[in-house]
């Protein structure tokens, strides 16, 4: 695993200098595809139920084994894929894009309402100055 070399004849410092290189075996990561998010607001009751049923029997299969003798990598991945099999019984929603966290009922009158002072302005083919009424 390790290679260790210490060069011959070099006396430029006032230690040896050493050059170590290491090759560990790797693995290619999967590729993470993004998930719809689960919707809290609309879940019931029999969707969790499930979703807890799903979990359990997946999971069943940990129960034979002695975890603490198993590869943490091995039990990571039948723990997620556990989850990831009972996923479907979660309600789910889109992530909005467009989404406007400040804008709520007040802003909407406001914005509604400067829409139709500027049509009025357009209609009255966009006076200027102080002695017009939509200016």
């Amino acid at each position: 695993m390790f290679d260790i070399e210490q060069p011959e004849n070099i006396f430029t410092s006032d230690h040896i200098p050493i050059m170590c290189s290491q090759n560990l075996p790797t693995r290619k990561a999967e590729r993470v595809h993004k998930r719809d998010t689960v919707a809290w607001n609309t879940y019931t009751p029999n969707d969790i139920e499930q979703y807890q049923y799903s979990v359990a029997s997946n999971l069943k299969c940990v129960l034979s084994i002695d975890i603490c003798k198993c590869d943490p990598d091995f039990v990571h991945e039948i723990l997620i894929s556990a989850f990831r099999h009972a996923e479907k019984y979660l309600p789910t929603s889109k992530f909005n894009h467009k989404a406007k966290p400040y804008w709520n009922k007040e802003v909407k009158e406001k914005h509604t309402e400067a829409r139709r002072q500027r049509r009025i302005w357009i209609q009255e083919q966009r006076p200027h100055g102080q002695d017009s009424f939509s200016f």
